[in-house]
């Protein structure tokens, strides 16, 4: 996580979003989509942490969850960029290349 927080504390992104906030984006869009699993393999925070955040994002339009099923009728919630998502990713590199 420290590097995926630091790209976006380094590069100045705006919106400014917290580390974590900014490390779940950004494995997000490096992955082009992510369970809660793996965020929390990655991002060093609690479930109920990385919950609260992915809950913030999807409300403000950064991320879309969708729901797939992974052997045994289990489901899984899938995490992507949406458009704005992909929008806000592709400006901070332009501004930050």
């Amino acid at each position: 996580m420290e590097g995926l927080a630091w790209d976006c504390v380094a590069a100045g992104m705006s919106p400014p979003l917290a580390p974590t906030t900014c490390a779940i984006v950004r494995l997000v869009a490096l992955e082009q989509g992510c369970t809660m699993g793996r965020l929390l393999e990655v991002v060093p925070c609690s479930e109920a942490a990385v919950r609260q955040q992915l809950s913030r994002l999807v409300r403000a339009g950064v991320l879309d969850k969708s729901r797939v099923q992974c052997g045994a009728g289990r489901w899984h919630g899938v995490y992507r960029l949406s458009a704005g998502g992909v929008r806000m990713v592709l400006q901070w590199e332009r501004e930050h290349a």
